[in-house]
């Protein structure tokens, strides 16, 4: 009995802290998002391959980096050359090389950079979400994107893609605030500045919201589309290779963007050979296949939905749409899955938190707990693909083995050259023998090396050649030769790596 007391005591403690907490709400929920984001990211990062783009966005913010110790205009050219992509992306990248490389592989500090914008991207998901359709929608929305397989694959991944993704969103809530605050405009204005500094495809942004604008008649956007002015000083200032001879430069930079490489796709059972050729309609396809099922009719609903409460939250709808009809063009290039308009899948889970609010609202009140039943398929099909998050398919597409049947590429980007793969070919190689990889990038193939995820003797090449001992296969049918087919159907296959019985990688001995 002389614990009661204390007992009491202990609980009415615990009860203070918990109101606490929920005064400080807005503080404490996202941060604990953004800490259980990168926990998740870190732990699941290991066993994903090397990508085919990753060795540049390692490579390049390194000789960045060494300009800025000691610059001067006369040697910008040198460290800055011509890039299709402009900087900024890298700098990210590389900024975790420069800070955790000295204790970490530069693989991992490089992705350790893009898990870190990931972790506050599904924080300001949760936070902005909140601000639109209240805060179970936004547990709802945050963690729909942060399980989203393929979003899920390339937020450990090195690239552009996700800071792309971040800043375009970012940007778009900020435009949506300026129209209200002069300090949000000039945040849209220097937020749309980091958007192109990453890839040239944030230039899609200006257009849909000045679109926006026009079909809802919202003379307050002016002050935005001023502010927007920042958005190129931005740019220029971000790319010291601007800073010399910039129309050259510049000139440079376009033309990278109209004359791209012609990269074939295997789409519904047919070899596109140039990725400009894919029909229009590879994008929709590639989303209806992609997104999980509940979330993509959560998604649908929520874009349907119109309420004259919340109808300015439309300015999201406009950078879907026509970021969706830009890469739909039939010019536009189409392949390496969903990535190209990756940017447009968060404004989906955003939408999907608009959904869960009306369902909560008109049919369920408080027993809206229900509905987050409908994330957990999305994040059992995480587990059932894992760590080949980029090869996803939904129910829609039949998973794996339907995406086969329908002639879908199954992998593009190298992730499922995994360790696993590398393991089977250290232990089982000749000494100082050949080993092909193909379909890979020359630089993927040389960090396999350089990462030491290729035993030292073994010499690693991107093409198919008679005297390599092995032929590593990456089951990317779009980019396959001759050669490859006579493997597939008549060469000593050693080993296979597969998901849900669909090989992914096979290994043949060609040489004795």
């Amino acid at each position: 009995s002389s614990l009661m007391p204390s007992a009491l005591s202990l609980c009415g403690i615990i009860k203070t802290l918990l109101k606490k907490l929920n005064y400080y709400r807005f503080n404490w929920e996202p941060l604990v998002i953004g800490v259980f984001s990168f926990l998740i990211l870190v732990l699941t990062l290991s066993a994903i391959g090397l990508t085919w783009d990753e060795p540049f966005y390692i490579i390049y913010p390194l000789k960045y980096f060494e300009w800025f110790k000691s610059p001067h205009l006369s040697t910008i050219t040198s460290f800055f050359p011509n890039e299709a992509h402009p900087p900024f992306g890298k700098y990210i990248t590389g900024g975790g090389v420069f800070l955790f490389s000295s204790f970490l592989s530069p693989l991992t500090s490089a992705r350790l950079g893009i898990i870190f914008i990931s972790s506050l991207f599904i924080s300001f998901v949760f936070l902005i979400t909140k601000e639109f359709y209240g805060r179970e929608a936004a547990y709802f929305s945050s963690i729909s994107l942060l399980f989203l397989p393929r979003f899920f694959g390339h937020m450990h991944l090195a690239e552009l893609d996700i800071p792309l993704s971040f800043f375009f969103f970012l940007s778009t809530y900020a435009f949506y605030r300026g129209l209200h605050s002069k300090k949000w405009s000039i945040a849209f204005g220097i937020l749309q500045g980091l958007t192109i500094s990453i890839k040239s495809s944030g230039a899609f942004l200006f257009p849909s919201l000045l679109i926006w604008a026009l079909v809802f008649r919202k003379k307050e956007a002016w002050r935005n589309f001023v502010a927007s002015l920042i958005s190129p000083l931005i740019f220029f200032l971000l790319w010291p290779r601007m800073w010399v001879n910039p129309v050259l430069h510049f000139k440079e930079f376009f033309l990278h963007q109209i004359i791209r490489i012609h990269i074939p796709l295997y789409y519904l059972g047919e070899v596109y050979k140039k990725g400009m050729s894919v029909p229009w309609h590879y994008p929709l396809v590639m989303i209806f296949f992609t997104l999980p099922f509940f979330l993509l009719i959560f998604s649908i609903f929520g874009i349907g939905l119109f309420s004259k409460k919340r109808k300015e939250d439309s300015v999201f709808l406009f950078p879907l749409l026509f970021f969706l009809f830009m890469v739909s063009l039939p010019k536009a290039p189409k392949y390496d899955g969903v990535r190209l308009f990756l940017p447009i899948f968060p404004f989906f889970c955003f939408y999907a938190g608009k959904a869960f609010l009306f369902i909560k609202e008109i049919y369920l009140g408080k027993k809206y707990y229900f509905l987050y039943f409908f994330l957990i398929p999305s994040i059992l099909s995480l587990f059932l693909i894992q760590p080949f998050y980029l090869s996803y398919y939904n129910i829609l597409a039949g998973g794996l083995k339907g995406a086969e049947r329908k002639g879908m590429e199954l992998t593009y980007w190298g992730d499922s050259i995994n360790k696993k793969v590398f393991k089977w070919i250290n232990k089982n190689s000749s000494y100082h023998s050949k080993i092909s990889f193909y379909p890979a990038g020359f630089y993927q193939v040389k960090f396999y090396s350089y990462f030491g995820f290729l035993r030292k003797d073994l010499k690693g090449e991107d093409t198919i050649s008679k005297d390599s001992e092995y032929v590593v296969l990456q089951m990317r049918e779009g980019l396959f030769n001759k050669k490859c087919r006579e493997l597939i159907k008549s060469g000593n296959e050693v080993f296979l790596s597969k998901k849900s019985g669909i090989p992914l990688v096979r290994v043949y001995k060609v040489r004795k």
